[in-house]
This record gives structure tokens, sequence and C-alpha cells, in this order.
């Protein structure tokens, strides 16, 4: 008997075959998607590993649903897979996480925020690693300062992170890095 690939994709979830799953790639999402919500638990934490291997951003909102799940694992997969998938809208719903219960679920979102950083600074460099100037969003020197209010503008219109609009601008480390924050909520740019 043939199977036809949507058949083919819900006979490897069943035998939890997730490596065949990454290698099919973008046509598992969707029924991973749905396996987010399995009653068992294991199953939960390897789709979200499977989905971040993907790497699909069709991903990004059902994983941040899952970032509220009552298994550690699973919050922990679901921000290993952000990281991994690298979408800027994960960023807010990621530093929520730092203040998990869970030490390793924290530091799981710690670490997906860094990679997220990381892809975001490549989208704004040129092959030369120089800033693109037509990209420029605010002139480092002058946080705080003058150009706190372009830096809150972008935080809030690129990635809604509505809250930094009344966020304390501050730089530490010996001006390497850049604090904004308001109550539990805060970042960090390095």
């Amino acid at each position: 008997m043939i199977l036809n690939e949507m058949e083919q994709i819900a006979d490897l979830i069943e035998k939890r075959n997730w490596e065949k799953l990454v290698r099919i790639g973008k046509p598992a999402v969707e029924p991973l998607i749905k396996v987010l919500g399995d009653d068992d638990r294991r199953v939960r934490y390897e789709a979200t590993e499977t989905l971040g291997e993907i790497g699909n951003a069709k991903a990004v909102e059902p994983l941040i649903k899952v970032l509220g799940d009552d298994d550690r694992w699973v919050r922990y997969g679901a921000a290993e897979a952000l990281g991994k998938i690298g979408e800027a809208k994960a960023i807010e719903p990621l530093i929520k996480v730092l203040g998990d219960e869970d030490r390793e679920v924290e530091e799981a979102a710690a670490e997906a925020l860094e990679k997220i950083r990381w892809k975001l600074t490549q989208e704004f460099t040129d092959k030369s690693g120089e800033l693109e100037k037509e990209k420029h969003l605010f002139n480092w020197d002058e946080i705080p300062g003058n150009d706190s209010g372009r830096l809150r503008y972008f935080l809030k219109q690129k990635y809604n992170i509505d809250w930094a609009e009344t966020a304390k601008i501050e730089k530490t480390d010996d001006d390497k890095t850049i604090r904004v924050s308001v109550g539990k909520n805060f970042l960090s740019l390095s």
C-alpha cells in the first residue's frame, strides 16, 4: 500500500520517528503543531524539538502558546525551538519566560533570546561586518540620551514590545550593554 504524504507524516508521528519528520520538513509542520496539544508530555516535547529543527516560522505562534504548558520540559523545548527559528515576534514571550519557576526553562529562554539577537544583528549587518547605513536604527553613543526615543520606537514598532515606551534605558558593563527595563520586563542589547 502506498501512503500519500499526509498519511506518511501521520504514520511517522504515531511511530514517533521525529528524525524522518525533520527530513520531510515544511509539510510536517501543521501536523506537528496539532501534536503540541497531545496528552502525552513526551510527545509534546518531541514535537517542540522537531519543529525547532525544521525551523519554519509557521510554528512560532503555536510554540509561543506552549511556553505556558504545565510540563517544564515542554516549556523548555518550546523556548529552544523558538531560538532555533529566530523570529523576532518570540522576543516578548521569551522575556516573560525569564521568570519561569524552573531554572532550566529560564536558561533556555535566555539562550533563545541570544540566538534571536544574533540573527537580527546579522540581518542588519552587511557582508563586511559593518552596519548598513540605510538600516541605522540609533546611535549607540546616544543611548541613553538623544536616540533613546528611536530605540523605544524601534522596539515597539518592530517587535511589539509596548512596555519599552515607558522603560528605563541605561548602559552597563562599561557602556557595552544597553539595558531596557520596567518592572519585571527587561532586555539587554550588547
